[in-house]
């Protein structure tokens, strides 16, 4: 069958306020995205040697909201930037998680980033940049069962009911 693209509705609102001279800059902004014709894989899709993967595709929707602050500091010894997001990125596909929402694979509710430079002079700077993320979904197998045949068969959780350790990460430059 036919998979039509993807269609984005978007919808923001936002709040920037500069002070102190425009040497610090906040924003906050509230989003939302509706997703039309979106593609996610069947569950168990067969996809190795498949000259027809467009089969192994149902259609559903999609959506994603939330919330961005950030402040930033341009000018003097120490400047940069903090900023935080809370999102949710979700799904809804008949045929996967028995036609309930569930949350996609690149859904994080935590991103934070923090950067700060210290400029002594033209020529030398100390620069922290510290990231970090909740960790993305996975769907692993939560239990196996031995078939007729002696076959290993994994039992599988809901889609994307587990995640990966979060992320976090400090470069020093």
């Amino acid at each position: 069958s036919y998979i039509l693209p993807q269609q984005g509705h978007n919808l923001s609102i936002g709040y920037f306020q500069n002070f102190k001279d425009n040497n610090w800059e906040t924003s906050a902004e509230l989003f939302g995205r509706y997703i039309d014709q979106l593609a996610d894989y069947k569950n168990f899709a067969e996809l190795a040697i498949n000259d027809h993967l467009e089969t192994e595709l149902l259609r559903g929707v999609g959506r994603a909201y939330g919330l961005e602050l950030s402040i930033k500091k341009q000018t003097g010894l120490f400047n940069g930037w903090l900023s935080y997001t809370l999102s949710r990125s979700e799904r809804e596909v008949p045929g996967i998680n028995r036609g309930e929402w569930y949350v996609s694979d690149i859904d994080r509710l935590h991103d934070v980033s923090v950067v700060t430079n210290i400029q002594f002079n033209q020529r030398i700077s100390l620069a922290f940049n510290f990231n970090y993320n909740t960790g993305r979904p996975t769907t692993p197998p939560t239990g196996r069962y031995r078939g007729l045949n002696g076959e290993i068969i994994p039992v599988y959780s809901a889609r994307n009911q587990a995640r990966i350790p979060d992320y976090h990460r400090l470069d020093i430059a």
